[in-house]
């Protein structure tokens, strides 16, 4: 798995990470589930993990041993190395202006351009920040707004997203565009040399492979591919 350096945090990120909303919303008694799921993501060279306390028990099952001992004696001494922001927009303009954090989490995807356009990830890599890519995939509606998807439909942020995707789609189509969508999503999100880390979530091992696979074999697709998403 390539990595890369992580702002002025001293750390190699690999350019895959995993988001656990999705581990989250499994029941306790899916833990060797969850365990595989990892196990594949960190035996593949995979190193950033994304979770949060609203991700259902995600803190559970990836912390069911030494991680929360580690995490309780590291909140006994008073101690973080480094803190990060989450967000979008002008409130992510905000949170690398102000010189407080040393990451920067945002979207940003082939239907999600503004942190490129706004120039909020130059910015942010400018300031020696590390920068997270949450999102990167839009939900895969990349794939959902093909005619023939098997698949057409998207729920939550996702809706807007397959809209766009569907609005884009109509200009016509994009010549020497990878035939499976998500590497397109991927290959787009990863192309840009100020995104160092993209967080993707699943539930199913083979998934998580597939995504490693793409990183490490399917990258970079072509860069024409880039610039017509761009225009």
């Amino acid at each position: 798995m390539q990595k890369v350096q992580f702002g002025n945090t001293g750390f190699e990120v690999s350019r895959l990470g995993v988001g656990l909303s999705e581990i989250g919303s499994l029941e306790l008694s899916d833990q060797d589930q969850a365990t595989n799921v990892l196990n594949t993501a960190l035996d593949n060279g995979i190193n950033f993990l994304d979770t949060s306390a609203c991700y259902g028990i995600s803190e559970e099952l990836v912390g069911n041993g030494d991680v929360i001992r580690a995490l309780q004696e590291a909140q006994q001494a008073g101690k973080t190395r480094f803190i990060g922001y989450s967000g979008d927009n002008e409130a992510a303009h905000w949170a690398v202006d102000s010189g407080l954090f040393a990451t920067l989490q945002t979207s940003y995807n082939l239907v999600e351009q503004r942190a490129r356009t706004s120039g909020l990830l130059e910015k942010a890599i400018a300031k020696g920040m590390g920068t997270i890519i949450k999102r990167p995939i839009a939900g895969g509606v990349w794939g959902k707004s093909r005619p023939d998807a098997p698949d057409p439909t998207a729920s939550g942020y996702n809706t807007p997203y397959l809209e766009r995707a569907k609005s884009v789609r109509a200009t016509g189509p994009i010549e020497n565009e990878p035939d499976d969508a998500i590497l397109t999503s991927l290959g787009y999100t990863l192309s840009d040399p100020n995104a160092d880390v993209a967080i993707v979530g699943t539930t199913n091992p083979s998934h998580m492979a597939t995504n490693i696979s793409q990183v490490d074999n399917g990258l970079p697709i072509p860069d024409s591919v880039i610039e017509e998403l761009n225009r």
